[in-house]
C-alpha cells in the first residue's frame, strides 16, 4: 500500500514539476534571439504599447509573471525587429493585429478626436462661466453702506418710534 501511495505521489511530484516548465516554454522568436541593440528597440515599443491581459499597464510594466498576453506581445514585437521592421511600423502592424486598444491613448482622428478636444473645450467652458458669475457678482454689491434699498413704511417707523420711546 506504501508503495502505491509513493508512485502515487512521485508522479504528482513529476507533473507539478514539469508543468511550469511547460508554461515558460520559449516562443518561435524570444529577446534572446535579438541583438543588444534590436532588444533596446523592443523594450521601447513595449512601453508604447499596452498589456491586453487587462492590467491596465504597458507590456513592460505587466505585473503578471506568467502573462501570456505579454508573451504573445513580445513574441510579435520581437518578430517584427527581427524581420528589419522600423518601431513605427511595429506598432501599427500590433494596431491591425490586435486593434486600437493597444494604444495607450486613442489616435487623434476620427470619432476618437472627441476624446482629445472635450477637456480643452470643457476648460474653456468653465473659465467662460467663472468669469460670467464674477461679473454679475461685481455688479451686484451688498448694501453694506448703511442706506436701505427698500423705503420703510411711515406707519410702521411712526409705531416703531412710539414703542422705543415708551420702553425708555
Amino acid at each position: 500500500m506504501r508503495a502505491k501511495h509513493l508512485i502515487l505521489l512521485s508522479v504528482i511530484g513529476i507533473a507539478l514539476g514539469v508543468a511550469p516548465a511547460a508554461k515558460a516554454a520559449p516562443s518561435s522568436v524570444t529577446d534572446a534571439a535579438l541583438s543588444p541593440a534590436q532588444q533596446r528597440e523592443a523594450k521601447a515599443i513595449g512601453g508604447q504599447v499596452n498589456c491586453l491581459c487587462g492590467c491596465l499597464t504597458t507590456v513592460n510594466r505587466c505585473p503578471h509573471l506568467h502573462c501570456s498576453m505579454k508573451a504573445q506581445e513580445k513574441s510579435f514585437i520581437a518578430a517584427d525587429i527581427k524581420a528589419g521592421k522600423p518601431p513605427r511600423t511595429v506598432i501599427q502592424d500590433l494596431v491591425l493585429h490586435y486593434g486600437v486598444k493597444i494604444l495607450p491613448a486613442p489616435p487623434p482622428r476620427g470619432f476618437n478626436l472627441t476624446a482629445w478636444m472635450l477637456p480643452g473645450f470643457g476648460l474653456i467652458v468653465g473659465l467662460v462661466v467663472a468669469v460670467d458669475l464674477a461679473r454679475r457678482w461685481r455688479r451686484h454689491p451688498a448694501a453694506t453702506d448703511g442706506t436701505n434699498p427698500v423705503p420703510l413704511d411711515p406707519k410702521i417707523l411712526a409705531a416703531i418710534e412710539e414703542e422705543r420711546k415708551s420702553v425708555e
